[in-house]
């Protein structure tokens, strides 16, 4: 609230009239009014907060009753207030001698000077009084020039005004009330009514001016909404209501120089030209509409429709001149973009450096690595390596190409460390690639190492495409880590000491190599919580693992792989499933093994899936369940086992698996708790899961 001075200019009571000494009659109260104003004299119109205090003596240092009103209404600079409304006047308080009422506005001083109480304020004391005070009355003593001291002065009604006093509210009210009469009650003239006493010029004071229809207008009167309407409605009339020619209402008249005043102006068709009135929309539309014309409707000759007549000197007037792609040029036209596009296939380098024992720019790929400066997107090196024998350890850059004269005749004789954005192509590299959080192209290159052929590790992340990695000491190629998720695609993957492929909590995809003849292992996957082996396997020929147990696809831990569309075959094991493992394994034929699949797994956090998969002619059983339950479904098992003796499936629980709408001949079970229906022999007979 915008704070202001104060200035109390009136004071006043209103006087209690006793007519008893008993203290239940007297009130603790008392109605105190007054008028406040700012300190710059203005009248003051807020809700504020006041404080009023009784002292004893009229400088204020006694006091004996004090109270806080928070919101007091003040209108025109007048309020009005209870005191003791809060804090209840005490019978006492008034006992005979002056008291001083202090008055405070808001954070404002109190004002001053305190206010001396008048005597009829000492009413109160008559609540312990043994007789009550003679006051003087502040009765009515003049009302507009009429005076009865002491006495009423009547108001009398006349004409529309009605008098209500209300005792209980201390109110008179006056108001008019002739709702219900005709006549003038007021005896006003009809411009002191504000009556119409003339519309544009014509008068009759006090009565009506009558507004006469004439030609198509209309006019509504409304009494209910004191409103005349006027307005036009000729919309079925034919003749001319308004009296207008033609050239008043903006008719045709005249039409590129041919006139026809207040008639019509054909157009007319001709050639290509379409014409279309249409009187709904006022519009007439001329337009073009010969898609299905061969001829030329124009009669226009080519060089005025911008027809092709000449490309870079060849001519074919109207005709097309046709663009032939030559060698890395593609031309690609585009007709719903207007635009032919010539783009090149080949890689345009910053450098390209030669690497040869003799005739070259170096005779090292170290020295010549060592020469690409600032090696980017936009300044690529390509390193040309001659056919020989170049014995060094090669650090690769990044956007620089490392190609070989070819893996037959180009040999490295030490380790490869690859680099972002770089390829290694067409080398024998004997002691191996290593990518630490590297993702080189490795491509068309013979790999072998008395270690690992390719390890990948701190997320690393390389291409591996078209290889032959083969005949090293430990593993062909070795993912490990989280994130470690390299694409291994086409290579040949052969006679490695531990194995073809490992992925340790790593989830690269794994698609169509030849991984054959493998010490142990074709593809070994394994992983833990929070970093599983997830893998996709897919397309790959996978056999020949050399010693027992062998195996094609083995799995422990968390490992979760999508195994699809293999061919496993001649292993001692196809697939083996360890606890916990949760793959899906669809559409692959296991052929030829000595165990098609064993599942020991029931899944750690769901089942293992065994669907669409064509298990046959494996020597010993097609499908080993020891205390698992994998979903077995749509599979051809059969064929397996010695004809006759040799189970198709296999298994023991509890847990038991799921087995429907498969095709098998020969089932062994111990506990026969496995469920499922709709399974068959090769020839078509119903068989009990």
């Amino acid at each position: 609230m915008l704070r202001k001075s104060f200035v109390l200019l009136v004071m006043g009571t209103v006087i209690f009239f006793l007519c008893s000494v008993s203290s239940a009659d007297v009130p603790d109260s008392i109605n105190y009014q007054g008028k406040l104003t700012t300190g710059t004299g203005g009248c003051l119109n807020d809700t504020v907060q006041m404080i009023f205090t009784i002292y004893s003596d009229s400088l204020g240092t006694s006091a004996e009753w004090t109270e806080t009103q928070n919101n007091v209404v003040v209108k025109e600079g007048i309020f009005s207030v209870l005191l003791g409304s809060v804090n209840p006047l005490p019978d006492t308080l008034f006992d005979g001698s002056v008291k001083y009422l202090g008055v405070q506005v808001e954070s404002d001083p109190e004002m001053t000077p305190l206010k001396p109480m008048v005597s009829v304020a000492y009413a109160f004391h008559s609540t312990t009084a043994d007789t009550a005070y003679n006051v003087v009355s502040a009765g009515l003593i003049s009302v507009d020039g009429v005076s009865n001291p002491g006495g009423d002065v009547d108001f009398i009604q006349t004409d529309a005004i009605t008098i209500a006093p209300n005792d209980g509210a201390n109110t008179i009210t006056f108001g008019e009330t002739h709702s219900a009469r005709t006549d003038n009650p007021h005896g006003v003239t009809a411009a002191q009514a504000g009556a119409l006493v003339s519309t544009d010029g014509v008068s009759n004071p006090g009565g009506d001016v009558d507004l006469i229809p004439q030609d198509a207008i209309t006019i509504t009167p409304n009494d209910p909404v004191n409103t005349i309407t006027i307005g036009e409605t000729h919309s079925t009339r034919t003749d001319n209501p308004h009296v207008v020619t033609a050239s008043q209402t903006g008719a045709l008249v005249s039409t590129d120089g041919v006139s026809n005043p207040g008639g019509d102006v054909d157009f007319i068709p001709q050639n290509a030209i379409t014409i279309t009135p249409n009187d709904g929309n006022n519009t007439i539309t001329v337009g073009e509409t010969h898609s299905a014309r061969t001829d030329n409707p124009h009669a226009v000759t080519a060089t005025q429709t911008g027809a092709l007549v000449s490309v870079d000197g060849v001519s074919n007037p109207g005709g097309d001149v046709d663009f032939i792609a030559g060698t890395n040029m593609f031309i690609t036209p585009d007709p719903a973009g207007d635009s032919i596009i010539f783009s090149v296939t080949c890689v345009r380098y910053a450098q390209v450096f030669t690497v040869a024992q003799s005739c070259g720019d170096f005779t090292t790929i170290s020295e010549a690595l060592d020469s690409c400066v600032n090696p980017g997107p936009n300044n690529q090196y390509l390193i040309r390596v001659m056919p020989g024998v170049y014995p060094e350890m090669v650090t690769c850059k990044s956007f620089v190409r490392l190609q070989g004269a070819g893996k037959y005749v180009c040999r490295i004789e030490g380790s490869v460390m690859g680099a972002d954005n770089c390829t290694i192509d067409g080398f024998h590299i004997t002691e191996g690639i290593q990518c630490s959080g590297t993702s080189p192209t490795i491509t068309h290159n013979i790999i072998t190492s008395e270690d690992v052929g390719i390890r990948i590790t701190n997320e690393g992340k390389p291409w591996i495409k078209e290889n032959e990695i083969v005949d090293c000491g430990g593993w062909g190629i070795h993912c490990n880590g989280w994130g470690t998720d390299a694409w291994i695609i086409a290579n040949k993957i052969e006679r490695n000491g531990s194995g073809g492929i490992r992925c340790t909590n790593s989830s690269p995809t794994i698609s169509n190599n030849q991984i054959l003849e493998n010490h142990a292992y074709g593809i070994y996957l394994i992983g833990v919580l929070g970093q599983p082996s997830e893998p996709t396997i897919d397309d790959n020929v996978i056999g020949r693992t050399e010693i027992s147990p062998g195996t094609g696809i083995y799995m422990e831990g968390l490992a979760e792989p999508r195994i699809i569309a293999n061919d496993i075959w001649v292993n001692y094991t196809g697939i083996d499933i360890q606890p916990e493992t949760q793959p899906s394994i669809l559409a692959n034929n296991i052929n030829y093994n000595y165990w098609g699949i064993i599942c020991s797994s029931s899944g750690a956090s769901k089942p293992v899936t065994i669907k669409s998969n064509h298990i046959h002619s494996n020597n010993n059983c097609g499908l080993d369940i020891p205390n698992a339950s994998p979903i077995v479904t749509h599979n051809n098992i059969n064929f397996n086992g010695v004809p006759g003796a040799g189970p198709d499936i296999q298994y023991v629980g509890p847990p038991f698996p799921m087995i429907s709408l498969n095709v098998f001949d020969f089932i062994v079970v111990q506990g026969s708790g496995a469920t499922g229906m709709f399974n068959v022999t090769s020839g078509g007979a119903p068989i009990a899961p």
